[in-house]
């Protein structure tokens, strides 16, 4: 008897698992000792037996959610730039924002999944969108004109690239980009794995999450010393990225 039991509490867990993989261990534990008396289960059995099954936890990957209309764009977007050179990545302008807070938590998710789920709709979050015009122009005005004529000759052409987010997209914005007859690279829609920036913000959170930031002074000094840090070896992964792009497709 004591054989199938185990054998039926742990099929058991892993169906109420992958039916809610953000259920806790805890909660678990408790609806099983309501639901059969005659067992006393702890969380830490609970997540042995699921551990045992090659199910454990990991903070959802937070991605917006995609459309069948919206997979469709994305794929012909990748097919059209399948022959893109590595030279042709380079003549790219790559933009994107994050969000950093203290303590780092960013409304974080904890869900139950196998190694190979990281980018399975179901166990994804989905990611807030940036809407701040006047920031954006800021921005354009006073970080991309002068980097383009830090890193580019006046006779160089480049193009630049930005998500297809509201706030990129106002009239304002647009505006703004014939006046300085920039060309703006089409973009597919909830696609920011696509851009080399994706890689940097990984990196920076990875920083974050092992440094106590309880203070927003601290932060900025901790973001502040990393963001020189990559500038110094800026070259490098620029030189990296570019030459990753063309794999993407």
């Amino acid at each position: 008897r004591k054989g199938p039991r185990k054998l039926n509490l742990r099929d058991e867990s892993y169906r109420e698992i992958r039916k809610n993989p953000t259920l806790r261990y805890k909660n678990l534990a408790v609806d099983f000792n309501a639901k059969f008396s005659n067992v006393k289960v702890s969380k830490a059995t609970i997540r042995r037996l699921l551990i045992k099954k090659g199910l454990e936890s990991h903070t959802a990957v937070r991605k917006p959610l995609l459309t069948a209309k919206d997979r469709i764009k994305r794929y012909k977007w990748c097919k059209q730039r399948l022959n893109c050179t590595v030279n042709d990545w380079r003549r790219v302008i790559f933009s994107d924002e994050s969000n950093f807070e203290v303590f780092n938590r960013k409304s974080r998710v904890i869900v139950k999944k196998f190694d190979n789920e990281k980018y399975h709709p179901k166990l994804c979050t989905q990611a807030t969108k940036w809407r701040r015009v006047e920031l954006i122009k800021d921005t354009l005005e006073n970080q991309l004109l002068p980097s383009v004529e830090l890193f580019y000759n006046p006779e160089d052409y480049w193009i630049f690239q930005q998500d297809g987010a509201s706030a990129h997209t106002a009239h304002s914005i647009r505006d703004w980009f014939k006046e300085q007859n920039i060309e703006v690279l089409p973009w597919c829609p909830g696609s920011p794995d696509l851009s080399p920036i994706e890689n940097l913000w990984s990196f920076i959170d990875a920083i974050l999450f092992n440094t106590r930031n309880t203070l927003i002074d601290h932060l900025k000094q901790v973001l502040h010393k990393e963001w020189l840090c990559f500038n110094r070896i800026r070259p490098e992964l620029n030189k990296f990225y570019a030459e990753k792009s063309p794999r993407l497709f």
